[in-house]
């Protein structure tokens, strides 16, 4: 089992790569596949949560964008700061202001058994 989980892990960072890769070249549609997949793999992955935050949110998937950068924010990794100023940002531009983040952090964190 525990090999299982390292494969995985491998796999979920592949992903992760090269959903970077396309992310830095613009192909979002190609980016958001891989950081799905990645996350599906590695649902701990704080980065690849906010990259995800990012696609959807140019993809003007607002509540699903929030989410992702919720659960980044969750997951209190490296990527949590970012992740925790784009959400803000996301949460002012679209409920003008940024009271409900708490309860929205709180369900992510309950989303991922934290």
């Amino acid at each position: 089992a525990k090999d299982q989980a390292s494969v995985k892990q491998a796999q979920a960072f592949c992903y992760l790569a090269i959903g970077e890769n396309s992310w830095v070249n613009q192909n979002f549609t190609e980016a958001q596949t891989n950081f799905e997949k990645s996350v599906e793999l590695d649902p701990k992955n704080d980065f690849a949560y906010l990259r995800l935050g990012d696609v959807y949110w140019r993809d003007r998937k607002l509540d699903t964008s929030i989410n992702a950068f919720a659960k980044a924010v969750a997951l209190d990794g490296s990527s949590a700061r970012e992740a925790r100023q784009q959400l803000y940002t996301l949460l002012r531009q679209r409920y003008g202001d940024t009271g409900n983040a708490n309860t929205i952090i709180n369900a992510a964190k309950a989303e991922l058994g934290l």
